[in-house]
């Protein structure tokens, strides 16, 4: 979804960096006192500076706005790089948005071949762990998870990948403006017209020629990033460009093909009492398995008992299949309790995870109180009391 600002700072950057002439299309000085730098002075400039560095470390953070639905959201990243040139490099970021959910990703290695790794959480619970080596940034999109990685990572320390970047674009289409603040000159680039239009600004630091802070614009997103510390040409320890994966790493890893293995992984970490293994070996028995196995049926168990100690994620799965008409024949803790009481009992565990804002389960209370989808009896009332707690959560969980 933040393809176009991505392409249009990539394109930027090759206009940078790469090496030989650059003819800017237009310049247009907006001070009338002091003559300001043509567009293809300060880009030669800002160009020199970067090629200089021998390491380079940053910290900062980027808020991508954005409109969905009517309203507008938003998410935030955290992040620092750290680069020594021609050898290493890593970024680590953590990305909030809008419904709690955070993301660490981090890249690390060298730029022509470097792991990758996403990790999402909700809450206290893990969603999603995935992982990849020896990964480009030029082939960064054959995957809808590592190209939204490398959308933040990119936009991030963009500086300092400009000779793996190889995009192609009409340079004479783009649009150049020179202008002046108090402590930097700001650099806007425009390119395309209508509702396809892009600007994007860049402050300059005058005395340094360091980027400090970039601004992207088009009919849907509105991207900044702030470069709150630089440093350059300092030493860097060896452990600032490490990373160590988590041990569940492997075994909840999306793209792990050896499903034997991942098996085996997992039901070691279950084995250690942790609640997502447990979760995790549910979903894997039920993919591969089907409900009547007694693979499927140990696990039930242990969703049961995580469930019963309070782990909302177990509550919520509980509480759908306490809903069911025709209920998997198993034993359980639940088998003593009459219709009414199942539905009382499962309506309570959904209203507890959706007080916590868990967005499924808000997703369920109010889709089965105006529908009676999830054998919940219709209740306009009690739907849109919980559409004002799914909206409530959407502000109260919006990155500040």
């Amino acid at each position: 979804m933040a393809r176009n600002w991505l392409v249009t700072l990539l394109t930027l950057w090759s206009i940078f960096l790469n090496d030989g002439a650059i003819a800017a299309p237009s310049d247009r000085a907006q001070s009338a006192h002091i003559k300001l730098p043509s567009s293809q002075d300060l880009i030669a400039k800002v160009k020199q500076r970067y090629a200089t560095f021998s390491s380079y470390q940053d910290e900062g953070t980027m808020r991508l706005f954005y409109v969905t639905g009517g309203k507008e959201l938003q998410r935030k990243d955290n992040f620092v790089s750290y680069y020594a040139k021609g050898q290493k490099f890593k970024i680590q970021g953590q990305k909030v948005g809008p419904w709690g959910t955070t993301t660490l990703y981090v890249l690390w290695g060298k730029p022509e071949c470097y792991a990758i790794y996403r990790e999402d959480r909700k809450r206290d619970w893990l969603e999603y762990v995935d992982h990849g080596e020896c990964v480009r940034f030029p082939n960064g999109f054959h995957t809808t998870w590592i190209g939204e990685v490398h959308g933040s990572a990119q936009a991030i320390i963009f500086p300092l990948f400009y000779s793996q970047i190889n995009h192609q674009f009409d340079k004479s289409q783009a649009r150049f403006e020179v202008a002046e603040e108090l402590k930097s000159y700001k650099l806007k680039l425009t390119t395309g017209q209508g509702v396809t239009e892009t600007t994007t600004e860049y402050w300059i630091e005058k005395e340094s020629y360091l980027i400090r802070h970039v601004e992207i614009r088009d009919k849907n997103y509105k991207t900044l990033i702030d470069y709150k510390t630089i440093s350059i040409d300092q030493p860097l320890s060896d452990e600032a460009f490490t990373f160590e994966m988590p041990e569940y790493a492997l075994a909840f890893s999306h793209s792990m093909r050896d499903k034997r293995e991942k098996q085996e992984r997992l039901h070691k970490l279950a084995a250690k009492e942790m609640p997502e293994a447990q979760m995790a070996l549910l979903a894997e028995n039920l993919l591969f398995g089907g409900s009547g196995t007694d693979n499927f049926k140990n696990a039930m168990k242990t969703v049961f008992r995580l469930a019963d100690k309070g782990y909302l994620p177990a509550q919520s799965y509980v509480a759908h299949f306490l809903l069911e008409a025709e209920p998997v024949m198993l034993p359980s803790p639940y088998d003593r309790l009459s219709p009414p009481e199942r539905k009382h009992m499962a309506l309570q565990y959904l209203e507890k995870a959706a007080l916590a804002c868990d967005s499924k389960a808000l997703e369920s209370l109010v889709d089965g109180y105006s529908s009676g989808s999830i054998s919940i009896e219709r209740s306009a009332e009690k739907a849109y009391l919980w559409y004002e707690k799914k909206e409530k959560c959407v502000r109260e969980l919006m990155p500040q």
